[in-house]
């Protein structure tokens, strides 16, 4: 016991003695803003920082609608409408990607909670690493600063999607099920504004049937009850076959109107084409360990010739 007292008393005695010669050489200043924050950087991106799969995949809005031969001024309307149309849509599924419906749709398949607070992952990067709060709230900021990124190309319209995970395996599944969930939303959106225009052209129909209906009714109650004036008779059968034959073309017009809007909810149908799908990563990309770490250092010096500069500075206007 004494031989181990002692041995730990001289390696005591002999740190305190190499932190002192380091202190004279390098100055305190150096070792604080310097030194110390560079061996902190070593330790974690060298050594605890967790590794980092990302799994990319990009698809595309597409819109069914094609004007049939327009003219020039036409065209470049219908062109500018397109494109902001697949702007939207685009938005609208990127809006869901980043929602809670995204992440819903996502702990279908895989239990989020479980996946990012496994100790497996480092402290700095894991979900509720001091069990502050992992309410569902507060996993879906954590998904949308360290997990989720999506981008809309305003350009080419392509969407990009990267998955950030400490699996491949879970990197590629959070991919692939917001794309599932995604597939939904384009469906939800074609049948919401197929039913709007559905619903407002049959409205139409109804009202022409209806009407077609009250004069037809009318003529054969006209027609079962010939008595009285014959003139009055042939006047009021002559006034209701042109109502008759209005309603008729307007029925006409009315079932015309719920074909093409069938037809209308067709070319306005916008579809998700997968351009690249999920990808299991092979290997980690991040955390950039050396070029962190050498940024860690370079800002550290610079930081240090800063204070440098500004003591010197107090120091020469004191005396």
């Amino acid at each position: 016991m004494a031989i181990m007292q002692l041995t730990l008393s001289k390696t005591k005695d002999t740190v305190v003695s190499t932190y002192k010669k380091v202190e004279e050489k390098l100055g305190l200043l150096f070792i604080v803003v310097v030194i110390i924050p560079t061996v902190c950087s070593v330790i974690y991106f060298g050594f605890w920082a967790s590794d980092v799969y990302i799994s990319e995949s990009q698809f595309v809005i597409r819109t069914a609608q094609n004007p049939n031969n327009p003219a020039v001024g036409d065209y470049t309307i219908a062109s500018s409408l397109t494109t902001s149309a697949v702007l939207q849509d685009s938005a609208a599924v990127s809006g869901y990607i980043t929602s809670m419906d995204g992440l819903k749709e996502v702990n279908k398949d895989i239990d989020l909670v479980k996946l990012f607070t496994s100790h497996d992952i480092d402290m700095f990067n894991r979900f509720a690493s001091f069990h502050w709060n992992n309410s569902p709230e507060r996993l879906l900021v954590y998904l949308n600063n360290k997990v989720i990124s999506v981008t809309v190309d305003p350009i080419s319209f392509v969407t990009t999607l990267d998955i950030r995970s400490f699996t491949p395996e879970s990197a590629q599944k959070i991919n692939e099920a917001l794309l599932r969930g995604s597939e939904a939303v384009v469906n939800e959106i074609n049948n919401r504004t197929r039913n709007d225009l559905i619903a407002f052209s049959e409205k139409g129909v109804n009202e022409a049937r209806q009407n077609l209906e009250k004069v037809n009714n009318e003529i054969t109650q006209l027609t079962k009850g010939t008595q009285g004036n014959p003139s009055e008779f042939v006047a009021k059968f002559q006034m209701l076959s042109l109502e008759r034959d209005a309603a008729e073309r307007r029925m006409g017009v009315a079932l015309d109107a719920l074909k093409q809007a069938g037809i209308d909810a067709q070319h306005q149908s916008i579809y998700l084409e997968r351009t690249v799908k999920p990808n299991l990563p092979s290997y980690a990309l991040e955390p950039k360990r050396i070029f962190n770490i050498l940024a860690i250092v370079g800002f550290s010096l610079l930081l240090f010739g800063i204070l440098k500069i500004l003591i010197a500075s107090i120091k020469e206007h004191h005396e």
